[in-house]
């Protein structure tokens, strides 16, 4: 049997017994947990909506184990309140108030994330933090210039 049909006889062959991978009678992986990035610290404007970002999340049993759920707490209650199969969770400003509750502007808010593989192993949770800042008010000019006539 050549070395090619022996790996793929030897994939063919995984089998998951619990949280660990096995290959024949002998050989197991243990299935380590994924490990979560909540990226930030998020900084926004009053009023606007939010994109976290759990991209730098990831697997170190992969492939053939992956993420498949990013897990987001952020009212602080140790509980997810939006679960996505995607890296990236997209709020509106309402989105944020409902979940978050009434914001105050200058408050740090913590934002969590956990993550779950593809055996359902889970991450701990990884914190960041996200801040609502007054949006600035644009200067008024001292001068606006002089007006000139369009039609002379």
């Amino acid at each position: 049997m050549s070395f090619a049909k022996a790996k793929v006889f030897l994939l063919s062959a995984l089998v998951v017994f619990g949280s660990a991978f096995c290959a024949g009678p002998t050989y197991c992986l243990q299935n380590r947990p994924p490990v979560a990035n909540a990226d930030g610290p998020y900084v926004i404007y009053y009023g606007y909506g939010i994109t976290l970002d759990g991209s730098q999340s990831y697997d170190p049993d992969s492939p053939p184990d992956y993420i498949v759920t990013y897990a987001w707490d952020l009212n602080n209650d140790g509980a997810a309140d939006r679960a996505v199969g995607t890296p990236l969770l997209s709020l509106s400003w309402s989105e944020l108030n409902m979940l978050i509750g009434p914001i105050v502007i200058g408050q740090l808010y913590p934002i969590k994330l956990k993550v779950v593989d593809s055996f359902q192993a889970w991450s701990n949770w990884a914190s960041s933090t996200l801040q609502v800042i007054e949006r600035p008010v644009p200067a008024i000019p001292q001068s606006w210039g002089t007006v000139k006539a369009l039609y002379s």
